[in-house]
């Protein structure tokens, strides 16, 4: 890193990032450790919490005991189109409470480790209700306030408020509720 300009408490710096080549024996070291770390678990040995917060580089999830929160919902469940490709064919393999072979997944920018996952509970499709679908049902009655609220808000302002519409986005029917 290097420090370019300093003005009082403001900083100009710059660097070079190098991205270290990972190895072949590397990766099968780091193995070669998962499946020590996953037999522990199935064995009784561990807890799959205790191996995620002792053993895991994945912040978020490691404070977490090991679970992984859904960002769209702020909960730990999961719909199959949520799960990445590659997560998903690894938990559809697992019955609830197995736990899985390490798995060499590989991130966007191209980095590879290995994740041991645990099938906690696998919910089958259902009519929703209170009982399993309390979350989802309480999610979608808030956004239904929030967009009544929101078209009310419009109703009453569009009366006081002087809108251009673009003609490119007149057809818009979000548009078009400021113009009536």
């Amino acid at each position: 890193m290097q420090l370019i300009d300093r003005r009082g408490e403001t900083i100009n710096v710059r660097h070079i990032l190098l991205k270290p080549e990972v190895s072949n024996k590397d990766l099968l070291a780091t193995k070669a450790k998962a499946d020590s770390i996953a037999f522990d678990i199935r064995s009784g040995k561990m807890k799959f919490e205790d191996a995620a917060i002792q053993y895991s580089d994945a912040e978020d999830s490691k404070n977490n005991g090991g679970n992984v929160v859904n960002p769209a919902t702020g909960n730990t469940r999961f719909e199959a189109n949520q799960v990445d490709a590659m997560v998903f064919f690894q938990l559809d393999k697992l019955k609830e409470g197995e736990v899985s072979n390490p798995a060499l997944i590989t991130s966007r920018e191209g980095t590879q480790y290995y994740k041991i996952f645990l099938l906690k509970k696998r919910t089958q499709p259902h009519v929703a209700n209170l009982t399993d679908d309390y979350q989802r049902i309480q999610q979608a009655a808030l956004s239904y306030k929030q967009a009544k609220l929101m078209d009310d808000w419009i109703v009453r302002k569009r009366k006081s408020t002087y809108v251009r519409i673009d003609p490119e986005y007149s057809h818009c029917e979000e548009i078009k509720k400021w113009s009536n």
